[in-house]
């Protein structure tokens, strides 16, 4: 496995068309983001601020596809926020089947750091996409990943969240005693989305183990 380290400056959130979303979220006082799944071509959120959001512009904008407020705290908001970078919406194809590894965002004053893992060829033609997106993006690092190597770490976390709550409600035995739709519904996603996450954690696994 492969980890390339990337950085998105204003320019490049600009030409991503995430550049008023993430003000939006700077305006608020920024605290935390962390992923809780990771596209190639967007990723779901979860992004706590000091005030409550302008949920107008964020409704308005292109880019974020879901928005909800997980919880209220005393000096905090927290929200959950799935968005899709207008560029690069259906420019990889299936190459974001190959990405196993975090985005891992770190918010900075002026820029936007992610880690992409995957084979190597698989990560240079995830550079190369961005970069006939019109995104120059700048390449941090290259190289081996240091990451845990256990069985499950080909997955993205998502496919791991969605695969574990699948074996833990018997979908795999035999009969089957859950369907995707209970799997669904405790994992908080649609039926549809549990099928796509088990064909490409199931696609990654195997992948791993035959290549080896």
């Amino acid at each position: 496995m492969r980890e390339a380290v990337v950085s998105f400056g204003d320019d490049d959130l600009e030409a991503l068309g995430l550049s008023d979303m993430v003000e939006v979220f700077e305006d608020a006082g920024l605290v935390s983001v962390e992923e809780k799944d990771c596209r190639v071509d967007g990723a779901t959120l979860e992004v706590e601020v000091e005030s409550e959001v302008d949920g107008e512009a964020l409704s308005a904008d292109e880019a974020v596809d879901d928005l909800k407020l997980v919880s209220e705290r005393a000096d905090s908001f927290l929200y959950l926020v799935e968005f899709t970078a207008p560029a690069l919406e259906g420019e990889f194809g299936d190459v974001g089947d190959g990405i196993v590894g975090t985005c891992d965002p770190e918010v900075g004053e002026s820029e936007v750091t992610s880690s992409f893992v995957g084979s190597q060829e698989v990560l240079r033609e995830l550079l190369g996409g961005y970069d006939e997106s019109g995104v120059r993006l700048e390449l941090e690092s290259f190289g081996d990943y240091d990451g845990e190597e256990d069985p499950l770490s080909a997955l993205t976390e998502r496919q791991r969240e969605v695969l574990e709550t699948a074996y833990r409600q018997g979908y795999f035995d035999t009969p089957r005693e859950a369907s995707t739709e209970e799997v669904a519904e405790e994992v908080g996603v649609d039926s549809s989305t549990v099928s796509e996450h088990l064909q490409r954690a199931e696609r990654n696994l195997f992948g791993e183990y035959l290549q080896e």
